[in-house]
């Protein structure tokens, strides 16, 4: 009977043997599988961290970007204003000018004109006045005189008094 018991002993051990066999086994699979796991938590979290940094360098890279190009836009609109304006004052000073000059050359046509029509108008008047003292002296003297005549008259008469 201790033969019995030995083998029964025996084979309990050795199926405790096997159980413990197939423990260690599930453990170190167990064990495995989370080793696999916390390196993918690990792998994870590193992508994690490597996409915020990315993301983060993405965005300051954008910032930068978008301030020079904004930089860049003023200095041009500034530079485009600037000569702008510079044009602007040269077409100014430029139809200024030109409006000065034509109305200098209306104004000195307009007092020639002026002029040209005092002169006529002094001359119409001139030979009105001439007909009008021929006529009256052919009435009241009985002849003409001419306007040379009747100036050295009006002198002579003037001085007397």
């Amino acid at each position: 009977m201790p033969e019995v018991i030995f083998y029964g002993l025996f084979i309990t051990l050795m199926v405790l043997g096997l159980g413990l066999v197939w423990i260690v086994q599930q453990y170190r699979s167990t064990l495995d599988a989370l080793a696999k796991a916390k390196k993918q938590v690990d792998l994870t979290d590193e992508i994690e961290k490597l996409v915020e940094e990315t993301a983060q360098e993405f965005k300051e890279e954008i910032h930068t970007s978008l301030t020079k190009s904004a930089e860049a836009i003023e200095a041009q609109m500034t530079t485009a204003l600037e000569e702008f304006r510079a044009d602007l004052a040269k077409k100014a000073a430029s139809f200024q000018e030109s409006f000065t000059r034509k109305l200098d050359e209306e104004f000195t046509g307009v007092s020639r004109e002026l002029e040209e029509y005092r002169k006529k108008r002094y001359d119409e008047i001139n030979r009105e006045v001439e007909r009008l003292i021929k006529d009256i002296t052919q009435e009241a003297l009985g002849r003409a005189i001419e306007p040379k005549d009747h100036e050295e008259l009006v002198t002579k008469a003037l001085e007397k008094l």
